[in-house]
């Protein structure tokens, strides 16, 4: 017998959602460094599971304050956006219900995964791009809004018009969500079908020798990735079932293998590996991930090994180009961290290995950046090796031992003469002379002496900033710095070689077009690439890539300079010209046998 009374029995209430429930509603896996919106606008640490525990309030009082503070200006954030509904369900009338009955996910921007939450009065283009990123036209996925986008202009006047009604007039982003129809604003299924795939990855052992000789032999010479992240990924095994991170693995395996292999135009090594992933499905995927953008790299990478993989390499480079632009990684304020986070780092190198091919494949082919240098603000990598990403004991994160040169300052120095180098294309290789420009003086002899001597300044400048770790006269022994400083100077002297070489007197022309010397600068920048590379593969005797271009144009330089010479009857060692000649064709051979494309090339040289 019980003392309970007869009827329903009252169910006890949960104050507390479950975490499935919490998982599905946080933003935190699109969030730098995995930070939920909701955590970073609070400044605490996020912790999914901290919900479901009493809240320890700090013993230190200036602690406790900053917490308060931060929770009275998100209150004030709260007030104003309430406020801006009340006046926008005031402003448009009930009996609108094609406006009204908008999708809780359109009606609501910070329901996005990727939103971020604004301050009201921001009114900079940064700060509107950002808002703006929330509204996307096809793909539900977050898109970047540039200041000549029209949308912003359309913005700006909505902000004109609340300053001249105040509070009585709705917000802009209240507005999108009552006038966006459904029909219209809806996404097509169909275009977001992604299919399953099943990937046969290399046995373990095989697979750890494939990614420590990518890591060793390609990544330090072009950052793209960090190693302990992915380590960590691979324990997980994250690429069982992740297509995306995946497809990654299997293209790291497929360029470490080709490394491995003594002949990897014969055996063909990374195709068993490479052939399963199917860009297709990632370049067309609803939403860009970090993990398609490194893909789209590594894959270009692949493809400049093979024959036909060339012209490929030049297509995706473009696609990933403006994918990466959709998403806004191309500007510094794209991911909203106030300061370095691995995810921040890892969009940047991405994108700048972008910037990189692009450069490299326009003046292999001699046609317009995807990219120009304008077009972009993002600011150098952080030079802090992948080890010290993360904070050890009392060392902050992103903190480089003092004393230790990182790895990475290579690569910064390498973007600075790409920088160099696409201010050339941009005016001394520009395709076209507009008679506005013609009126401005551009484009005549004057203006051309002018570009040409300040991008000789800008390259004298870029040899003073070279850090001493890197410096060619400072290499004594055959360490890492020793290829990172090889790399640079061969294409410190090639690009030098591209500033001057538009202005070589051509057949039939006595005198120089400019005043400088271009032939003779030409030349003996020639000769240093020769010597650089010829001392790096003697000591080394490995074959970079990134030696390939610089050692063709050496050898055509020079093979000019001696018809040229011949034909002006000029007093010159024929034996000496001759013999950098060969030498540089000599160094071109050694390649063949693993950059099939290469073989013809030395034909004409020949």
């Amino acid at each position: 017998m019980t003392d309970n009374p007869p009827g329903p029995r009252r169910v006890k209430k949960l104050h507390n959602s479950c975490e499935e429930c919490r998982r599905r509603k946080s933003d935190s896996e699109m969030m730098p460094d995995n930070v939920c919106s909701s955590c970073l606008s609070l400044g605490i640490a996020c912790d999914r599971r901290t919900s479901s525990k009493p809240f320890d309030v700090p013993g230190d009082k200036e602690a406790t304050r900053k917490i308060l503070t931060k929770l009275a200006n998100r209150i004030q954030e709260l007030e104003k956006e309430l406020e801006c509904a009340l006046a926008t369900h005031a402003y448009f009338p009930n009996d609108l219900p094609s406006y009204a009955n908008t999708p809780p996910e359109l009606a609501d921007p910070s329901s996005s995964p990727d939103s971020i939450v604004q301050p009201e009065d921001s009114s900079n283009v940064d700060e509107l791009s950002k808002q703006l990123s929330h509204f996307s036209v096809g793909f539900p996925t977050s898109t970047h809004f540039g200041e000549s986008s029209n949308l912003m202009l359309m913005v700006a006047a909505l902000k004109q018009r609340v300053q001249l009604q105040g509070s009585s007039f709705p917000d802009w982003r209240m507005m999108f969500s009552h006038v966006r129809r459904p029909g219209f604003w809806s996404t097509q299924k169909y275009l977001l079908l992604e299919s399953p795939q099943s990937l046969e990855f290399p046995p373990h052992e095989l697979m750890c020798q494939y990614i420590d000789t990518y890591f060793v032999e390609h990544e330090i010479y072009g950052p793209l990735l960090h190693r302990p992240t992915f380590d960590k990924q691979i324990s997980e095994g994250l690429h069982l079932h992740d297509s995306a991170f995946g497809a990654v693995v299997l293209a790291v395996c497929a360029i470490g293998a080709q490394k491995l292999s003594p002949d990897p135009i014969r055996d063909k090594p990374g195709q068993q590996w490479f052939n399963q992933i199917r860009l297709e499905s990632f370049v067309f995927s609803s939403r860009l991930e970090l993990c398609h953008l490194q893909l789209y790299c590594l894959a270009i990478y692949y493809f400049h090994s093979l024959a036909a993989g060339i012209d490929l390499g030049w297509l995706l480079c473009g696609i990933a180009i403006r994918r990466s632009q959709e998403k806004g990684a191309h500007r510094r304020y794209a991911l909203d961290s106030e300061g370095p986070s691995i995810q921040g780092e890892l969009w940047k190198r991405a994108f700048w290995q972008l910037v990189v091919i692009d450069s490299r494949m326009c003046t292999l082919y001699g046609r317009p950046r995807g990219i120009s240098i304008l077009d972009f603000d993002l600011d150098p990598l952080v030079e802090c090796d992948d080890e010290y990403w993360k904070a050890q004991g009392s060392t902050e994160a992103f903190t480089q031992p003092p004393g230790k040169p990182s790895i990475v300052s290579y690569w910064n120095c390498y973007l600075r003469l790409i920088e160099i180098h696409g201010f050339a294309q941009l005016t001394i290789y520009a395709v076209r002379k507009t008679e506005l420009g013609s009126k401005m003086g551009i484009g005549n002899i004057e203006w051309y002496e002018k570009a040409v001597m300040e991008l000789d300044s800008a390259l004298n400048q870029w040899v003073d900033s070279v850090p001493e770790h890197l410096k060619w006269e400072n290499q004594k022994d055959t360490s890492v710095f020793f290829s990172q400083s090889a790399i640079i100077y061969s294409w410190y002297y090639w690009v030098q070689i591209q500033v001057h070489r538009m202005f070589i007197p051509r057949p039939g022309q006595s005198s120089p077009v400019l005043s400088f010397p271009s032939l003779a600068i030409c030349t003996n920048a020639a000769r240093s690439i020769i010597r650089v590379c010829e001392t790096h593969i003697t000591k080394k005797s490995l074959l970079y890539p990134h030696f390939l271009v610089s050692l063709f144009n050496s050898a055509t330089v020079l093979a000019l300079n001696l018809t040229r010479s011949v034909h002006q009857k000029v007093n010159f060692d024929p034996a000496r010209e001759l013999s950098d000649i060969y030498k540089c064709i000599e160094l071109l051979r050694s390649y063949e046998t693993r950059y099939e494309y290469k073989s013809s090339k030395t034909s004409l040289l020949v």
